[in-house]
């Protein structure tokens, strides 16, 4: 191609990527130049080695704040015996050793009471070793950037600062919440063997039994509530739940800290409260007892001291969440009995009338465990061993709704159940039935009256007429 045919070509195209470059320079605007003082290099506002600092005073809310540094860390310059929380102090100290900004306002002097500095949140005051001091204000926050707006004492300019410089200060607002929170039992539901819930002149002590309460009809449970010389046995998802929420309680913030009368009446604290005492194995191994209280303060919140402390502060948990009671945490299992404990069962199904008869097969494998064979019989008939296993597995499986208002129906029983066992105690046992309304069905079992939807009670008696059918 001839030499100034290409160079045409060449400068046709330049012309129409520079007509496109025009039209999208008309429909999106010029660039702008990039602000240097909002995005641009940093403003350093103070340079200080926090090492240095011996003293850290600041007005805030309207309050005095005075604290010095010692052999023994920050303390209240007023009163050095109160237990500070020296994360927080170092906190405090350190986001304002270092601050840098990367805006400034064009405003000054004149804008101070709009950004909240005039009179500043917080008036803030670092004295080093030396005996120089520095003060800086800290004005309110960005709604957007969560930022403070930042003023240097003694000069006019406004500066936009991180989040970190305020935070301590505005999630601090008292004295009392830079407290030193004691540290709740270390308990869990694999280290405790019991606990104790005391108000109200009712102590209610639970107790774990690893192999089971030889009293209790079922080994399937481990947790129990002593009640006079007996033993009632307590639901272990319940009794679960409940140690993991002791394994994490901690006060949200400290209160007040002082053992004087009318401060621990004001949060419950001076009578009716709560008192837990709990038995653990601490990381060491070793058996510790450790209590803490609860109290409904006057403003209905629920306040929390742990014992050998006078520091109070406030709880997450509800006042009433701490309440205990049988009924509250007893299992809602409609029938947990093994059924290799049972040699004859009884059943009364409306007009049948069923006595079936068990055989129970003990071996021991090399791990020393006992299994049972277990089989059963109908008017001399085998039963299919998947049948019965089906029975059992529907009645073992059935959760109660709830406790029922009410208690022994004089009604015929929907189901009547008798079991003649092969243990020392509870050795006959007795699960009735009767319809409740269109929905529910009310239970008779072990001294407790239960609620159980319709469809698991039909569940039962079919399973029954179910493996009643296979003798053979």
């Amino acid at each position: 191609m001839p030499r100034n045919k290409t160079l045409i070509i060449m400068l046709a195209a330049v012309l129409v990527l520079g007509g496109i470059y025009a039209a999208v320079t008309l429909m999106t605007g010029p660039e702008e130049e990039p602000d240097l003082s909002a995005s641009g290099g940093q403003f350093v506002l103070s340079d200080i080695d926090q090492t240095t600092v011996m003293g850290l005073s600041y007005t805030m809310g309207g309050q005095d704040f005075n604290f010095k540094y010692s052999a023994y860390g920050w303390q209240l310059a007023d009163n050095t015996e109160m237990p500070l929380d020296q994360d927080v102090m170092e906190e405090m100290v350190s986001s304002l050793c270092n601050v840098t900004s990367d805006r400034k306002l064009e405003t000054g002097r004149e804008s101070f009471s709009e950004y909240g500095l005039d009179p500043a949140f917080v008036r803030v005051t670092l004295t080093d070793s030396k005996g120089e001091s520095y003060t800086y204000n800290i004005g309110d926050k960005h709604e957007v950037s969560a930022k403070f707006y930042f003023n240097v004492e003694g000069t006019d300019e406004i500066y936009t600062v991180p989040t970190l410089v305020g935070r301590s200060f505005q999630n601090h607002p008292t004295v009392e919440s830079l407290l030193k929170l004691p540290r709740f039992p270390s308990v869990s539901p694999s280290n405790t063997s019991a606990f104790t819930v005391e108000y109200n002149g009712n102590a209610y002590e639970v107790v774990y039994m690893a192999d089971g309460y030889e009293g209790c009809y079922s080994s399937d449970y481990r947790w129990f509530l002593k009640s006079g010389g007996d033993m009632l046995p307590l639901d272990d998802e319940e009794m679960t739940n409940l140690l993991n929420v002791y394994s994490s309680l901690g006060m949200m913030t400290g209160v007040a800290w002082s053992s004087a009368p009318e401060v621990l009446a004001q949060y419950g604290l001076e009578s009716g409260y709560i008192t837990v005492t709990v038995s653990y194995t601490d990381g060491n191994m070793e058996n510790v007892t450790k209590s803490f209280y609860l109290g409904k303060g006057q403003d209905g919140k629920c306040y929390g001291r742990v014992d050998g402390s006078d520091v109070i502060g406030q709880m997450a948990n509800a006042y009433d969440f701490f309440l205990f009671s049988y009924d509250k945490y007893a299992p809602l299992d409609l029938f947990k009995m093994s059924p290799s404990t049972i040699d004859t069962m009884t059943a009364v199904v409306g007009e049948n009338r069923y006595v079936i008869k068990g055989e129970h097969e003990i071996s021991v494998g090399d791990d020393g465990k006992e299994t049972s064979a277990d089989s059963y019989t109908f008017n001399g008939k085998a039963l299919d061993g998947q049948a019965m296993d089906k029975l059992f597995n529907t009645m073992r499986g059935v959760k109660a709704e709830g406790v029922a208002p009410v208690g022994r129906s004089e009604a015929q029983p929907y189901i009547e159940m008798t079991f003649e066992r092969n243990t020392a105690t509870n050795r006959q046992m007795t699960l009735r039935l009767w319809e409740y309304d269109s929905s529910f069905y009310l239970s008779e079992f072990d001294g407790r009256f239960l609620l159980i939807n319709k469809l698991d009670a039909e569940a039962i008696a079919n399973a029954l007429n179910e493996a009643v059918a296979t003798a053979q």
